[in-house]
Parts: C-alpha cells; sequence; structure tokens
C-alpha cells in the first residue's frame, strides 16, 4: 500500500489546511532520475521527501503527524496512538489520505474526527463520520486526474450508527484486509540517542560507522551483549544504557538507523527520522539518502522522510517537489519547493541562505537582537 496525497485540516497547531504529496508532481524526464520510483502508468512515488525549516519551525510536529496518520491507516485506536492529543481538537479534525495498491485501485479516504465525553478521568476520540472511494487503475489516470473523485461512488460509508466497527479505528481496515503500511521512526530517538536494537549488528555497518569495532554480539534471551574491539579484550555490557561509555553518538545513531532502513527497504516501507545531520558528519548522511536513490538497494519503492535544519543537504537533489518548507508563525505552515521556484537547476541552499526563501530564514531584526545582547554583557552592561 503506498500513500499518494495527505490533506489534513481544523487540527491544532497547524494554521491552516496542510497537503502533501507522496507521489512526484513533476514529470519524471529520464531513467536516470532515481530520486522517483514507477508505481504505475506516469505516477511515480518519490523515494526522499525533505522537511527543511529553521528552528522551531514545525518540522518535527509534521513529522509526528506523519506518524498518526500512518498509524491510523493500519488500524490502530485513536485512543492508543502516540501524540494524538498534540494535534487533535474537539471537534472537526478533517483528514483526506488517497492511495494505491500499486496494481488495481485507488482509494480516497475522508475521515472526521471528534472528542467523545464519556465522563471518565479521559475522554475518547473517535471517528465521527468517514467514507472511502475506490476507482479502478487504467490506462487513464494520470497525474492531473488521479486525485480527482468527484464522479467516483462511495464504496463505504459511516456515519457513527454502525454497530460492528469500533468507534476508534478506521473503516480503512476493510478495505486493506489488514495489511500494514511498514513503516518506523526515529523521532524519539533525536533527544534520546539509545541504542535500541537487540541482536548481531552485521560487521559492514559498524565498520562504516567505526572502523574501530570487530564485533558487537547479542545474548537475545537475557540481553546481555559482547563489544569487542580491534586487538583489544571483548567488554562485556549487560543493558543497552552502557554502550554510551563506549560507542560515539553518532555510532549509535547509526546502528540504529542502518539496522531499521535495512527493513524498510526490503519492506518497501517509509523511513522517518528527525534531524537527520544530528551526530552525523555530512557523509554519513549523504550515504543514507544515496542508498534510498540506488535503484540496486531500494527495489521495493521505499521512501525516507527527513527533517533537517541545514540546506546544504539538498544540494544533491535532482527534483524541488520532494521537499518542503516549514514556518510557524501563529501556527504552523508547510509549502512544497516547487511552488516557490519553478527551476531545478538552482543551488538550493543559496535560496535559504540568501533569505530568498523568507520562510526558512532567520530574521535579521531577531540575529541583530542577539548579537546587541552579547556585545552588552562582554562591555558589562
Amino acid at each position: 500500500m503506498k500513500i499518494l496525497n495527505l490533506k489534513i485540516s481544523g487540527i491544532s497547531m497547524i494554521k491552516k489546511e496542510i497537503e502533501i504529496d507522496f507521489f512526484a508532481e513533476q514529470r519524471v524526464k529520464d531513467t536516470y532520475d532515481n530520486m522517483a520510483s514507477n508505481l504505475f502508468n506516469n505516477i511515480f512515488i518519490n523515494n526522499i521527501i525533505s522537511i527543511v525549516g529553521k528552528n522551531a519551525s514545525g518540522k518535527t510536529s509534521i513529522l509526528k503527524l506523519l506518524r498518526v496518520v500512518f498509524s491510523i491507516l493500519n488500524g490502530k485506536s485513536l485512543n492508543d496512538i502516540e501524540d494524538i492529543d498534540m494535534f487533535f481538537r474537539p471537534r472537526n479534525n478533517d483528514l483526506e489520505i488517497v492511495f494505491s495498491d500499486g496494481k488495481d485501485y485507488i482509494y480516497k479516504l475522508e475521515s472526521k474526527i471528534s472528542l467523545e465525553k464519556i465522563y471518565t478521568l479521559e475522554n475518547r476520540y473517535k471517528f465521527e463520520k468517514e467514507t472511502i472511494y475506490c476507482k479502478k487503475i487504467n490506462k487513464t489516470i494520470n497525474r492531473k486526474n488521479m486525485l480527482n473523485f468527484e464522479k467516483v461512488e462511495k464504496v463505504i460509508n459511516r456515519d457513527g450508527k454502525e454497530q460492528y466497527l469500533q468507534n476508534d479505528v478506521s473503516i480503512i481496515t476493510s478495505i486493506t484486509n489488514n495489511k500494514k503500511i511498514i513503516f518506523m521512526d526515529l523521532i524519539n530517538s533525536t533527544n534520546m540517542n539509545l541504542l535500541r536494537y537487540i541482536g548481531d549488528i552485521p560487521k559492514e555497518i559498524l565498520s562504516f560507522l567505526d572502523s574501530n569495532i570487530e564485533y558487537i554480539k547479542f545474548n537475545e534471551e537475557t540481553n546481555d551483549a559482547l563489544l569487542k574491539f580491534n586487538n583489544k579484550k571483548e567488554i562485556y555490557l549487560n543493558n543497552l544504557l552502557q554502550f554510551e561509555k563506549y560507542l560515539s553518538s553518532g555510532t549509535v545513531k547509526g546502528i540504529n538507523i542502518f539496522v531499521v532502513m535495512k527493513y524498510i527497504l526490503k519492506e518497501g516501507g517509509y523511513l522517518i527520522i528527525d534531524e537527520i545531520e544530528n551526530h552525523f558528519n555530512r557523509e554519513i548522511v549523504n550515504t543514507l539518502i544515496r542508498f534510498f536513490v540506488d535503484k540496486n538497494i531500494n527495489k521495493n519503492r521505499s521512501t525516507l522522510i527527513f527533517s533537517t535544519h541545514y540546506s546544504e543537504l539538498i544540494d544533491e537533489f535532482t527534483r524541488t517537489d520532494n521537499i518542503y518548507i516549514t514556518s510557524n508563525e501563529n501556527g504552523i505552515e508547510v509549502q512544497k519547493l516547487n511552488n516557490k521556484i519553478k527551476r531545478n537547476d538552482v543551488k538550493k541552499s543559496e535560496l535559504f541562505k540568501t533569505g530568498y526563501i523568507k520562510e526558512a530564514a532567520v530574521q535579521y531584526e531577531e540575529y541583530m537582537n542577539l548579537k546587541k545582547f552579547f556585545k552588552d554583557k562582554m562591555n558589562g552592561e
């Protein structure tokens, strides 16, 4: 199952409706454009989606919101989804999701979510209304008409009267037959960089991150581990927290990401990483990105979704329809870069640094106020 388009409105923190495309809106001109993978006809899925913005612009919030949406599509109870209270208001939370099985059908799910008062310590969220539309994939489906469901009949409608459905689980499960979207996120690891994988770690991953490591072996029954550096004695570790004493932050983060990435690439899923550059040098970040745009590695149309402060990371991007800019002034807004600029051959980082992309630039007045503050402190004022 592949997501094509997502629209969200009425929720907390968002200034107005946000829309994110998972398909390549711009034409894929050549077969060497490895940033997109063909789904059907002339519809391509973006292998990389980046969220770029300055500090506190809403990047992490957008990634968490995507995690909420993926969880809904996977049939998870609204009231068991992490961070749902962060976004949803008591009423008028509207989701519109277009997705496809990639070969036979395109579906559109419309959901209205509200808070149900049950007179206990905790109120519960429920689906107030849901509708699913479906259309057959044929040769006439293209980028321009794919998201148009105006003349398509409803296949399932939920109005709150059904007795056989839990009101906090989406009716999407009746279409997907419990087939899950494969996704994993490392959002919670951004500020808590702990080793999260228990199992023998491939030597190739360890050598790439730290050539001094000979091996890491786990006892999966006890979670004890043996860490061996080249020409050194084995180190016995009885819990994951102890790795922090011996491994760099970048090595720990790298192990977490590369092990998860191996699974995502194999299953054709989605990997969400917040602040991808955190703890890494640029070459490691570029390696992560290159693996997702290498057709010999990413054979199953997997997608890497990441946020970053550093616009230099997107200079290697050959497209602008997979780059989103966040801003936060009385609410989070998201804009696609190709709606701001029409050329792909410009150096994207320069657009951010020069202030052409105003939403991502540090305000000059804020900079001058900070500079004056430090000058005054250094002068004893």
